[in-house]
């Protein structure tokens, strides 16, 4: 299930009849009349050569048709989709000419497994002829899906009875069923698969009943049917949220399949009810010990059991993490790798591999193992786009885990364009108001707000929002971030009431709804924040001394998360006066960065930007320089030139500057800080100031740029070379000034004074 696609809505369509015969039925039909049947050396010598000639003839009529078929989607990706699904069904059609000979194999098993795999490439080329713009983006998992013909050549165990076109019919069934739910056409397979299994047990019943000698023979035969549409329509259903109703089907094919004696169906459905029980119905315990056995079954069949082990790993991989058993769980996905990679009997590779390599990713990114994510999932990007093309919107997965890993990283510009990338190909595939967008939006809104660009975070965190609202409900788990984001950026704005809205809102579902004392602790952090703003300053220390005391509780005294809480407590510390208090707590975070994320992460600079302020505070102008231009230096390799903590870092460098009678050494920090807030334009004029969500600047950016206007026009006033560009300053400071917050109004009345006194 964890390979198959995901839920989506109701679709009316099904699948209709093949518009015609297609070559790979005919040799199906081949397969079960007298030419597999042939007994002469002559008969059996033409027989190769003559199904070699019939698989090479489906091409270039079907070919075109299908071309028209994907380009009809009018998707962006469609031609590049056509490339690769004709790609890989001409390496597989020239595998059908290699694999003609076991047409003519005395072993039944061999002759019945290609007569199996002629139905499931006629099912999915018919189901490739009925894509439509939505579900066009799984044409390359149904083509890579398709399994080798000569592989058919180890086939073992000899068959009950004789073939018949009824069997055909039912098995035709179900491989039409598999190519709807390869090609994403979830709830039409599920109709397609309930209807095969129906007709199925129909068929098994009547044999049974039937006292004619050959009705055991065909009861064996229908079997293997039954077993693989139960099967199917099993993990349909856990696919759709109805695990009980999934597990009800794979007991019905467990039943098929010990009387069959299938070992390796067996091993499918015991990989399919572990994911059930363990994945949808949370019983871990449970499904891991139903793989633990499975695997043991799968390495005993050797070769004939790799494909089966490979998803028995990927399995207990994903419980191992769910039950955070983070070791176990990378050590079985790494596993799933390697066996995905092994080369198939055709040399077509499948993007098994791939997907395993996303989950690996994620794994890694929430162990904070960001340069390890980065790498795997940017080689995982590529391995996508090989087996995709350049604009699939099946990109938009391990793009968004790579913009997390880039975030995580504190390269904020890289994880901005991962996602844009991510949420350009959702757009163009799905329209603009498609749930699945929602995480990718989630994710971009936190970045952008990272970035300093506040009208991108809140229109991309409004979406999520919306998006997150009316698929899941208003009170769900997954609107937490955000609200936050949303909260954060309006307290940034100066908006404290409706960020105390949000942030609340955000605390409320999180203490009701989750129970991850890590999200609780980032709630209580950013509502922190907004009290503190509002000058409540007892609010403020007592919700983020308990968001330290849920994550030192939850994660020791080491995570890096502690850093928010600790520069929280240590900027109420210095507003009470309490510098060393504060200092110490600046020093702690500093530290647990450090240590983490090393000496450029642009965490770092918050926590060093603080200290300066202290050693300000404390009258130690040069340790506070310093601080100052370490911090700055992080942040202009960082983050963009104009990104509001630049603008503040240099304006706070040069008032030091001012402050220590060194204004020539002031001028250039203040004339590029001010280079820098014009270039943000009027479309962010008023935009604020501070990026960082742990209260490093107050005040709105109007007045920020204001003041650093005056300052200017007072520093140049003093180096007497440029005075009347120094009035012109001071004048426009003076405009900003008066239509900025209240708290500029001891400002504005100097620059009044200064003016005059000038005039």
């Amino acid at each position: 299930m964890s390979a198959r696609p995901r839920r989506e809505r109701p679709r009316r369509a099904q699948l209709g009849a093949p518009r015609r015969r297609s070559a790979a039925l005919a040799f199906a039909a081949a397969l079960a009349g007298g030419a597999c049947g042939a007994s002469s050396a002559a008969e059996r010598e033409a027989c190769p050569a003559s199904e070699r000639h019939r698989v090479a003839a489906w091409g270039d009529g079907e070919r075109d048709a299908l071309r028209a078929q994907f380009a009809a989607t009018a998707q962006p990706h469609a031609a590049a989709t056509f490339d690769r699904v004709d790609t890989r069904l001409r390496a597989h059609l020239d595998d059908w000419g290699r694999a003609g000979a076991l047409a003519c194999a005395p072993e039944p098993a061999v002759r019945e497994c290609l007569a199996r795999r002629a139905q499931a490439l006629d099912a999915t080329l018919a189901a490739l002829r009925e894509l439509d713009g939505e579900t066009l983006e799984f044409a390359v998992d149904a083509a890579a899906a398709l399994e080798p013909p000569s592989s058919c050549a180890g086939a073992t165990g000899a068959l009950a009875g004789a073939r018949t076109p009824a069997l055909d019919g039912h098995r035709l069934a179900v491989a039409q069923a598999k190519a709807l739910a390869r090609t994403g056409q979830v709830w039409a397979a599920v109709d397609a698969a309930r209807e095969a299994a129906g007709s199925i047990a129909e068929a098994s019943a009547a044999a049974t009943q039937s006292s004619a000698p050959e009705a055991a023979a065909a009861r064996a035969d229908l079997a293997g049917a039954a077993i693989d549409a139960t099967t199917l329509l099993g993990g349909l259903l856990a696919d759709t949220g109805d695990a009980d109703g999934a597990l009800r089907e794979l007991e019905v094919a467990e039943g098929w399949a010990t009387e069959l004696g299938d070992r390796q169906r067996l091993l499918a459905i015991a990989n399919a009810r572990a994911q059930v029980i363990g994945l949808r119905k949370g019983e871990r315990a449970a499904a891991l010990a139903i793989t633990e056995e499975a695997v043991v079954r799968a390495l005993a069949l050797g070769d004939a059991g790799v494909a089966d082990l490979a998803l028995l790993r990927e399995t207990r991989g994903l419980l191992f993490q769910s039950g955070g058993e983070i070791a176990a769980a990378e050590a079985e996905l790494r596993a799933a790798i390697d066996l995905h990679a092994r080369p198939r009997a055709d040399g077509l590779s499948t993007p098994a591999a791939d997907a395993v390599m996303n989950h690996l990713g994620a794994l890694l990114i929430s162990e904070g193992r960001d340069d390890e994510a980065r790498e795997l999932l940017e080689r995982t990007v590529e391995r996508y786009r090989l087996d995709y093309g350049e604009r699939h919107p099946v990109l938009a997965m391990p793009l968004n885990n790579l913009g997390l890993a880039h975030q995580r990283q504190g390269s904020y510009v890289e994880a901005q364009v991962a996602l844009t990338q991510a949420l350009e190909l959702q757009e163009e595939s799905l329209g603009p108001d498609h749930p699945r967008l929602a995480a990718t939006l989630d994710n971009l809104g936190l970045v952008a707000r990272k970035l300093g660009a506040f009208a991108l975070a809140r229109e991309s965190s409004e979406r999520a929002l919306e998006l997150y609202s009316r698929s899941l409900g208003p009170d769900h788990l997954r609107l937490v971030a955000p609200l936050s984001n949303l909260g954060n950026v309006a307290r940034e704005r100066g908006d404290l009431d409706l960020a105390l809205e949000h942030l609340t809102r955000a605390l409320t579902i999180q203490e009701r709804e989750g129970d991850d004392p890590r999200a609780l602790a980032h709630a209580l952090h950013d509502l922190a924040n907004v009290h503190g703003r509002r000058g409540d300053l007892e609010a403020a220390e007592r919700h983020f001394q308990g968001a330290l005391e849920l994550l030192e509780g939850a994660l020791g005294a080491d995570d890096p998360d502690l850093k928010g809480p600790l520069i929280g407590l240590g900027n109420v510390a210095r507003d009470r006066g309490a510098l060393d208090q504060a200092r110490a707590r600046y020093a702690r975070a500093l530290a647990l960065m450090r240590r983490h994320f090393g000496d450029e992460h642009p965490e770092v600079a918050v926590a060093l930007f603080n200290l300066g302020n202290i050693h300000k505070d404390l009258g130690r102008l040069d340790e506070a320089e310093r601080h100052y231009r370490q911090a700055l230096a992080i942040r202009e390799r960082a983050l963009r030139p104009d990104h509001p903590l630049v603008i503040k870092n240099l304006t706070t460098l040069g008032k030091l500057l001012v402050a220590r009678g060194d204004p020539a050494a002031a001028r250039e920090p203040l004339e590029r800080g001010l280079r820098f807030a014009d270039a943000r334009g009027e479309g962010q004029a008023g935009e604020p100031s501070d990026a960082a969500a742990d209260g490093e600047v107050e005040g709105d950016a109007d007045g920020e740029v204001a003041s650093l206007r005056f300052l200017l026009a007072r520093v140049l006033w003093e180096l007497e070379d440029e005075r009347p560009r120094a009035l012109e300053l001071a004048a426009a400071a003076l405009s900003g000034l008066r239509s900025a917050g209240p708290e500029y109004a001891p400002e504005r009345r100097l620059a009044e004074r200064w003016l005059s006194a000038r005039s």
